[in-house]
């Protein structure tokens, strides 16, 4: 089967709409922080479109906006600063941040069942090192649902690769599980095993600090890519 790749990252941005902006009125210093955005994902992502043969979306503004990888249901969806916002105030949020990033991307993905082809789509997100006062173990975290087989094997595969280039600490469903909710879940429930794999790629932000680094995280990755986009021709 002819493979697509997509890619999308969803906590690109810090940035918080003019018309939010009082609500965040003496706390600006936080969207700078990983609560605010993935640090370096942006990076990352740029790295990946300008190289590698695909279609890409990423996210406009922080996730202390609204969290483009919740579900409308999740407690988290609103942050601290917009929770308190009235039932009116927060669907506006909804309509005019969060379902645009979604439609677009259902968008790229919907002609492709109809060909036969299966969209192959990495979500490229960043975590924070440590986490209330826990060292993560890793380097890279590669998130899928282990019950469907052909993420599990792609997984495998881009952890090998990754393991022969590098000296980094690659581990699966790490830092977060694959089938916890998020955008790749959620897109699961829409589209066929066959159609769809989701896979989230989770990079430690102590690597993503100047451009050097990030260059040697993503030289590998992009490899990867390649050649996979290489064996569709």
């Amino acid at each position: 089967m002819k493979r697509v790749l997509l890619i999308t990252c969803e906590h690109a941005s810090p940035k918080i709409p003019k018309n939010l902006e009082p609500l965040f009125k003496g706390s600006l210093a936080i969207l700078k922080t990983h609560q605010g955005y993935d640090i370096g994902a942006e990076s990352c992502f740029e790295q990946i479109i300008k190289k590698v043969p695909c279609q890409s979306i990423k996210g406009e503004w922080s996730r202390l906006v609204v969290d483009l990888n919740r579900s409308l249901h999740h407690p988290k969806l609103f942050s601290a600063f917009t929770k308190e916002l009235s039932n009116k105030q927060k669907e506006d949020v909804i309509q005019q941040y969060y379902h645009p990033h979604r439609k677009k991307i259902q968008q790229l993905i919907n002609p492709h069942p109809k060909k036969g082809t299966q969209v192959v789509h990495l979500a490229i997100h960043s975590f924070t090192p440590i986490l209330h006062g826990q060292k993560r173990e890793a380097d890279i975290g590669l998130l899928y649902d282990p019950s469907r087989r052909a993420e599990k094997d792609f997984s495998k595969s881009l952890k090998h690769f990754l393991q022969e280039k590098t000296d980094y600490r690659i581990r699966m469903n790490y830092p977060y599980k694959g089938t916890s909710d998020g955008l790749t879940t959620y897109l699961r429930s829409v589209y066929k095993n066959r159609h769809y794999l989701g896979i989230e790629i989770e990079l430690n932000q102590k690597h993503l600090l100047n451009k050097k680094n990030i260059n040697a995280m993503m030289n590998p990755l992009i490899q990867f890519l390649l050649a996979l986009s290489n064996s569709q021709k």
